[in-house]
């Protein structure tokens, strides 16, 4: 069974450009990846260009030879994303922009880049990750002012 995750951008207007992630949206896992590898505004556009995602991973992007990359076939520690990776379309699978967040039933948890850093939520609830050592984002709910359980 997978773990299905929203993956979103806080945008300076106040509303959110959010894609899905279908596998292994945990939090030792996502939360990891996001707050290691997409830790920069440019790094977190070109995560969420992707559109929705099978996989996440370290890099976003095949690196120079890495030329084999598909759905069937990924190249190692490679994002798999649905409209580059397994031919769907992007209009389908691109990031939704929306004016709030919500919790729903199909992702448990929710990664917000915002102000500079990841947020994660664990049905609609703020979440502190102890291992990596992130305040009490309980405390810091304030500047994501759309998020609603």
């Amino acid at each position: 069974m997978a773990t299905q995750a929203t993956i979103a951008r806080h945008n300076t207007d106040g509303t959110f450009d959010t894609i899905y992630l279908h596998f292994d949206g945990y939090l030792d896992h996502t939360f990891r990846i996001l707050r290691e590898h997409y830790a920069t505004q440019a790094s977190v556009d070109e995560l969420i260009e992707l559109g929705d995602l099978s996989v996440i991973a370290e890099h976003a992007d095949p690196g120079p030879g890495q030329d084999y990359h598909s759905f069937e076939t990924p190249a190692q520690d490679v994002c798999i994303a649905y409209h580059r990776d397994r031919g769907e379309s992007y209009a389908k699978t691109k990031a939704q922009r929306v004016p709030l967040l919500t919790s729903d039933d199909t992702a448990f948890y929710t990664y917000v880049w915002s102000n500079g850093q990841w947020y994660a939520f664990a049905g609609g609830k703020p979440v502190e990750d102890q291992e990596l050592g992130t305040m009490a984002l309980a405390d810091k709910l304030h500047q994501i002012e759309h998020i609603t359980s």
